[in-house]
C-alpha cells in the first residue's frame, strides 16, 4: 500500500471534473495545479501511472463520492532502500 493511503507531496492524482457540461478526467501533482485532462479514464490513469513510474513517486485516483483515493501505483521508494549511486569507469 502506499504510505498510509495518504498522498505525499508530489504524488500524481487523477479526479474526473466535469467541465463545461463534459466530463474529463484531470491528472495533477499533489502541491500543485492542474497539469492535463484527458477524455477517458483510462488514459488518464494510464499516463498518470507512466509519470510515476518515471519520477519515483504514487500514482492515485479520486473518486470524490464514495471510494475517496485508490492507489493505482506506488513507486516512491522507501528510505532505506534508495538506489546507490554509480560510480563511473
Amino acid at each position: 500500500m502506499c504510505a498510509d493511503g495518504v498522498p505525499e507531496h508530489g504524488d500524481v492524482i487523477v479526479v474526473p471534473e466535469v467541465r463545461e457540461s463534459h466530463l474529463e478526467y484531470v491528472m495533477h501533482i499533489n502541491g500543485g495545479g492542474d497539469q492535463i485532462a484527458y477524455a477517458t479514464r483510462a488514459d488518464a490513469t494510464a499516463k498518470a501511472v507512466a509519470y510515476a513510474q518515471r519520477a519515483g513517486v504514487n500514482a492515485w485516483y479520486g473518486d470524490r463520492r464514495e471510494l475517496g483515493l485508490v492507489p493505482l501505483g506506488c513507486f516512491r521508494m522507501q528510505p532505506n532502500h534508495r538506489k546507490r549511486p554509480r560510480h563511473r569507469r
